[in-house]
């Protein structure tokens, strides 16, 4: 029989004697006495490792061996616990009291436990150097504001520490962090119909209107690279129809160029003598073209014939100057901007003198409406005459906006606005169909832009309106590129780095395909618009 236990019976393996394991105890009990300090510092560099040997019994908490050992002792001295946790047998007891008396109720000390062990986890640091709180702080000048009393020269680590935090907090505002507060919304029920749909809600583009902020342009071989100009290119236009390119200025040199983007061959060059370029255009219903310079006559050239037709003298305005002139859309008259406000008209077909328009200020800049019915002027009044060109009389006059003289100014294609360019830089655009333009006598242009700071000397829109291009010569790279519908300047060009230098003129192909810019130094730079490229290729298509 084997003994009897009090309180509960618990099963006793046969496989272990109990006078083998009493016999092993006895002699671990010796050899750990005799155990010397290498040793025992062995064993706690083990347990820090792998953790000290535990045993779990009826839901009570791990413990080490020595200390289960000691608690759950058995009358006679002898315990089966140690010998469970050296050699791995399951535990049991030989000769211990009831469960009753020596354990504790789970129930009592299990909540206590988690919540302390909890807070243990929140607040102790996860590892804590002993070196550091011997460290002390050497007060420099920056730090000596630490200091508790005059002569401090240091501090210690925690000293320090708290320092630094109250620091913290007297520079950061910690008490008020309303800031930081996190609100949820409520969540709208139009957005979640509106996420759970596949329909498409994004309306598409229209592709007639090009895309505003940013264009995609790229640079070709100069378009009169096989003919540089020696002076500056004062005059730089395509033919209404074809990709044919004039350039001319003060050298007295006219060239044209088959422009492609590749070759760009020049056509034909003529030098005139005596007579250096200051106008150059092409007919816009003939094969012609009309130039005129510091003289008081101007020459005709026809493309196909070759011929060249000097027109000397008008009759009435013999001793005038004819170096800035405009070809009537309608190609019936010619206008010459002369001095003192006047406004010479000769009539195309018999090269003569038809009248003469008179302005109150010096005429620096015209247009003609695209039909050719009306000639709108501006001068260094900054004033805008708009002439009726059947009857030849002024028929409305208003202030341009600003009070700097208009130096440019051109009327779109499409017939709907109207930019001036001012001395200061200011370019105005103005929308004819608005009431409020008609009306008043100084009307508020829909948008002015200030990207140019110098005066501005060429203003012209691309064939649909969509694209207008302002210079000014006095400056270097003073050339942007507005987009119309959007009355706003594209961001991505130019650059610093373009090389446009002073630009001096500038024209649009007539599908706006490509752009070629004349400066000072006789360049005549060439440009590809891709959008415009693609609209030409599938239409080709």
């Amino acid at each position: 029989m084997g003994p009897e236990l009090s309180g509960e019976v618990l099963l006793q393996r046969p496989s272990v004697p109990v006078g083998g394991i009493a016999e092993k105890l006895s002699n671990k009990r010796k050899v750990k006495r005799i155990r010397g300090s290498e040793d025992e510092k062995e064993d706690d560099i083990e347990n820090l490792l792998f953790g000290e040997k535990t045993v779990l019994e009826f839901g009570e908490e791990c413990a080490v061996s020595r200390e289960k050992e000691e608690r759950v002792r058995g009358a006679d001295g002898i315990t089966g616990d140690v010998e469970s946790a050296e050699t791995g047998v399951p535990g049991f007891v030989i000769g211990a009291k009831s469960r009753k008396d020596n354990e504790v109720d789970p129930s009592k000390t299990a909540a206590p436990n988690k919540k302390a062990k909890a807070s243990v986890e929140a607040l102790a640091p996860a590892w804590t150097d002993q070196d550091d709180e011997q460290v002390d702080v050497m007060l420099s000048n920056r730090t000596r504001k630490f200091r508790r009393s005059l002569g401090q020269t240091q501090l210690s680590q925690a000293e320090y520490e708290l320092a630094l935090k109250e620091q913290f907090k007297k520079i950061n505002d910690t008490a008020n962090q309303s800031w930081a507060t996190v609100y949820e919304e409520e969540a709208d029920p139009n957005e979640a119909s509106f996420l759970n749909t596949t329909e498409k809600v994004v309306s598409k583009r229209d592709p007639r209107v090009m895309p505003d902020k940013f264009i995609y342009i790229t640079q070709l071989q100069d378009a009169n690279k096989a003919g540089v100009s020696r002076s500056v290119v004062r005059c730089c236009q395509f033919h209404p129809r074809e990709n044919l390119l004039l350039t001319a200025g003060m050298d007295k040199t006219l060239r044209l160029f088959d422009v492609c983007g590749k070759a760009n061959h020049m056509v034909q060059s003529m030098f005139f003598e005596n007579f250096p370029i200051t106008t150059a255009v092409f007919s816009p219903l003939k094969d012609e073209i009309y130039l005129s310079g510091l003289r008081n006559c101007f020459y005709t050239y026809e493309l196909l014939s070759g011929k060249v037709d000097n027109v000397k003298k008008v009759i009435g305005c013999e001793d005038e100057k004819l170096d800035k002139m405009l070809v009537s859309p309608d190609n019936g008259v010619l206008v010459f901007l002369s001095k003192e406000g006047k406004i010479l008209v000769v009539s195309n077909k018999t090269k003569q003198w038809v009248t003469t328009l008179k302005m109150n200020s010096h005429v620096k800049c015209a247009s003609f409406l695209p039909d050719g019915s009306e000639l709108w002027t501006a001068g260094s009044s900054g004033e805008v005459y708009v002439w009726n060109m059947k009857t030849y009389l002024c028929t409305r006059r208003f202030k341009d906006d600003g009070l700097s003289p208009v130096t440019a100014m051109e009327i779109s294609p499409n017939g709907k606005y109207l930019a001036t360019g001012q001395e200061s830089g200011v370019v105005n655009l103005y929308n004819i169909d608005d009431e409020e333009f008609v009306r008043h006598f100084t009307p508020q242009p829909s948008k002015s832009f200030f990207n140019l700071t110098t005066p501005v000397q060429a203003l012209h829109f691309n064939h649909d309106s969509q694209l207008l291009g302002i210079a000014s010569t006095l400056k270097r790279n003073s050339f942007r590129l507005i987009h119309v519908p959007s009355k706003t300047v594209f961001q991505n060009w130019p650059v610093k780095q373009t090389p446009l230098s002073r630009v001096a003129s500038f024209t649009f192909s007539p599908d706006s395909s490509l752009l070629a810019i004349g400066n000072v130094r006789g360049n005549v730079r060439l440009y590809k618009l891709h959008y415009y490229q693609k609209r030409v290729s599938s239409n080709s298509k």
